[in-house]
């Protein structure tokens, strides 16, 4: 039963990577915004969150560097874009602490969080930039 909905679902994956591909480049990054805004509102859904679906398109359109982002957005729908803006293009990319450690703080928005520790996320718009990190597992 297992198998048969994976194999379902590679084959609905394949499809939707094969018709993107024929979208224009504007529009296809439009579907991915939409894409994504679904995701996070699915997502935040799970943790109990309730987010407005405007804003986290506003916020996304504004990570892709897209117009017509709307008035200023919720640090919750901010956070979660940032995020998921994040994974969408670094997705080749190693998972490792520090990506873990930015995914965390854009997505509690930094409260709370304080150290001294500061490593580079090396993806995105902000490859070089270098952030803070949490203490090492081993500290803790």
């Amino acid at each position: 039963m297992l198998a048969d909905r994976e194999a379902l679902f590679l084959r609905q994956g394949v499809v939707v990577i094969g018709t993107v591909r024929h979208i224009p480049d504007e529009d296809r990054l439009l579907l991915v915004i939409d894409l994504i805004s679904t995701e996070a509102l699915k997502t935040s859904e799970i943790e109990g969150e309730s987010l407005d679906r405007d804003s986290v398109q506003s916020s996304l359109r504004r990570q892709f560097g897209l117009p017509g982002g709307g008035p200023r957005v919720a640090a919750a729908e901010h956070g979660i874009s940032q995020m998921l803006a994040d994974l969408y293009r670094c997705w080749h990319e190693s998972l490792d602490d520090s990506m873990l450690f930015d995914w965390h703080t854009w997505r509690m928005n930094g409260h709370g969080v304080a150290n001294d520790r500061r490593v580079p996320h090396a993806c995105g718009p902000d490859a070089n930039r270098v952030r803070p990190t949490g203490p090492a597992a081993g500290s803790l």
